[in-house]
């Protein structure tokens, strides 16, 4: 009995050793694996910090980009519009300058224009006073009035009309004179030589039938 208390004893405290043997080798490996794995978390935590901020740079490089896109094309743009606005008052500085011209020219005409149509007025008067002069004058010398001296220049240019349609009718008359008088010519001159020809001819046939 002693010795299977003994062995009872012993198979305890070997169960005791061997369960803080075993205690010990599963406190070993929990430790290596609680190693490993926050050694592992730490990898890939640093592996995800290093991608988000990959990430993150790469996003601030694009947004930059395109901030300082739209900067350039709203400076491109306000250049255009500023270039453009010069234009238009270079070209408004432009046509002020020839309206301006054009003023003066057209005053200048104006004034030219209105200066030769006083003279004009002038030379009407003059010759209006001076044709009065000669009418009264030629009242003076002929012992005429207006209208008998109308009349006189009308007879006076009737006659002479008649006159030169007389001298027309002759000078045609003559000419178709002349015209008839040639052709005339030209006719018997023709029938001479035909008949001569004619006669010729028949004077040949009547020698060569009488051989």
């Amino acid at each position: 009995m002693d010795s299977t208390i003994m062995t009872l004893i012993g198979a305890v405290v070997g169960l005791i050793a061997g369960g803080g043997i075993v205690y010990v080798l599963l406190n070993n490996l929990m430790t290596k694996r609680r190693d490993g794995i926050l050694k592992e978390a730490e990898a890939e935590g640093e592996a995800l910090k290093k991608q988000k901020l990959a990430e993150a740079k790469e996003k601030f490089l694009q947004l930059r980009e395109e901030h300082e896109k739209e900067a350039r094309e709203k400076d491109k743009r306000a250049n255009q519009a500023l270039e453009k606005s010069k234009q238009r008052e270079q070209q408004l500085s432009r046509q002020q300058q020839e309206l301006g011209t054009k003023e003066k020219q057209l005053d200048h005409l104006k004034s030219e224009l209105t200066t030769r149509l006083q003279g004009l007025e002038r030379r009407a008067e003059d010759v209006e006073k001076n044709h009065a002069k000669q009418v009264q004058l030629l009242e003076k010398i002929s012992g005429l009035n207006a209208e008998e001296a109308k009349k006189q220049l009308m007879d006076s240019l009737r006659d002479e009309a008649r006159t030169a349609a007389m001298a027309h009718i002759k000078e045609v008359t003559e000419e178709a004179k002349i015209t008839a008088n040639k052709e005339a010519k030209r006719i018997i001159i023709q029938t001479i030589q035909r008949t001569a020809t004619e006669h010729a001819v028949e004077n040949a046939v009547s020698v060569f039938n009488i051989e």
